[in-house]
């Protein structure tokens, strides 16, 4: 009778230990959108920032953090009830609210039978996270990934670039407050 009871009560601590990384879905508000995928060239930041700029038409500021080759799963926490969702927690990075995020993975990941090294995600949900599901890729030939697959993030803030209608709003203020200014000293 106690070899059964400590069995069983060896069984419930394992179960709450394996979950005790497990973040809440709630927490990081949902999975984030796959927006673009490719196989770059090499995995500089430069070339990735080129990827982003090219499918968001416009500047980006771009930056990488290094998982060491996927070793560094801490990274990423699984999400609570959700087999396949993690979520990467940027700020513990020093990175705050990214409207968008890159995911290198090792080859062989991709989409049946087509196989991408760079995934970009619009961070849609909590700004905090970057919230992925693995359940949508294939490791070419092996089955499905592991959260170890993943060699790197980076993250992307759109530049703000004013609109011409803005930008010449400006210019006529700008020329009314100095007409109005030339004319007041005129009146003096």
């Amino acid at each position: 009778m106690k070899k059964c009871v400590c069995g069983f009560g060896l069984a419930a601590i394992l179960l709450f230990a394996s979950n005790a990384s497990a973040i809440p879905l709630a927490t990081v508000g949902g999975v984030d959108t796959l927006v673009a995928w490719d196989t770059l060239a090499d995995s500089g930041e430069a070339t990735e920032e080129s990827f982003i700029e090219a499918f968001l038409g416009g500047d980006v500021v771009y930056e990488q953090f290094d998982l060491s080759g996927g070793e560094d799963v801490g990274a990423w926490q699984a999400v609570d009830g959700n087999a396949g969702l993690f979520a990467f927690d940027f700020q513990g990075f020093g990175a705050t609210n990214p409207e968008y995020f890159l995911v290198k993975t090792g080859n062989g990941v991709g989409f049946s039978p087509s196989a991408f090294t760079h995934y970009l995600y619009q961070n849609t949900s909590q700004l905090r996270y970057g919230v992925i599901d693995l359940g949508i890729f294939d490791q070419i030939g092996n089955g499905k990934i592991t959260i170890g697959k993943v060699s790197h993030v980076g993250v992307a803030g759109v530049t703000a670039v004013p609109e011409p209608a803005s930008l010449s709003l400006m210019v006529f203020g700008l020329a009314g407050i100095g007409a109005a200014s030339r004319k007041f000293k005129t009146v003096r």
